[in-house]
């Protein structure tokens, strides 16, 4: 093959890309729309009309997943018997051991080396939380 048969090949490839790019871009759907439910000043409880099916226990359930999400295991200490986990939420840190309770909200339910178990008072939803590594560390 000469070297102009094959630009006129990579020519003829470039054009069919653009045509195949092009062809995308005009025949795009346009996206889906919803209209927002979320009135402003209000609370999420007051609208039990919304997308849970009015379901008080589905919206507890999802708004303590949310709660429990927030949540980060970073630290680990096990002396004597004692085990404690270092927490982390936002800027607050929190040091706890199996039972305690945190915002008034969360209980510890357990915790090893590599995990805590934690549980939403309200609901008995847990979430269990990995211990995580840090890779933007200064230390």
């Amino acid at each position: 093959m000469t070297k102009r048969a094959k630009s006129r090949l990579l020519g003829a490839l470039v054009l069919v890309w653009l045509i195949v790019i092009v062809v995308r871009v005009v025949h795009e759907p346009e996206p889906q729309r919803a209209p927002l439910k979320f009135r402003s000043g209000e609370t999420a409880a007051a609208d039990s009309t919304r997308s849970d099916g009015g379901v008080p226990g589905l919206l507890a359930a999802q708004q303590a997943r949310q709660w429990l999400g927030q949540y980060r295991f970073f630290g680990y200490l096990g002396q004597g018997g004692d085990q404690r986990a270092f927490l982390s939420k936002g800027n607050d840190i929190f040091i706890v051991r199996v039972g305690d309770s945190i915002e008034g909200r969360i209980t510890v339910a357990a915790i090893d080396a590599s995990s805590v178990r934690l549980r939403e008072t309200s609901t008995s939803l847990e979430t269990t939380l990995s211990l995580t590594k840090d890779s933007g560390s200064a230390f």
